[in-house]
């Protein structure tokens, strides 16, 4: 009976440090980019799903822009300042980036939008 009451305990203890982590970092960082929930559904919406999705942009954004891009975009960046290619490329990222959340919100925008403030 003691190894169940642990168990629940740490299960517990990891859900109330996921939303510690959650409300001091991916909050935050939704509402730096203007994102402003209305609803309580919009709040709860944002500390579930900040840091997964920090996590996951982080992930993406380490493999896009790693040292094995940068050098097969442009093999003598080492010895540049600046690297023409390489912005080139960042900007087509970004371009990309913007062109998927216009994609989500296309598909989702009905559901999310009652819920959130929108720049």
């Amino acid at each position: 009976m003691k190894s169940d009451r642990s168990k629940s305990e740490k299960m517990i203890r990891r859900l109330l440090i996921y939303l510690a982590v959650s409300l001091f970092f991916g909050v935050p960082a939704a509402l730096i980019s203007g994102i402003w929930p209305k609803t309580a559904l919009g709040w709860i919406l944002i500390v579930i799903f900040a840091i997964p999705v920090m996590f996951v942009g982080g992930f993406v954004g380490e493999i896009l822009f790693s040292d094995k891009v940068s050098d097969a975009l442009d093999p003598r960046r080492k010895t540049k300042k600046i690297s023409l290619v390489r912005m080139a490329y960042a900007a087509l990222i970004g371009m990309a980036y913007i062109g998927l959340i216009q994609l989500i919100m296309k598909i989702f925008g009905d559901k999310i939008r009652p819920h959130f403030y929108f720049p």
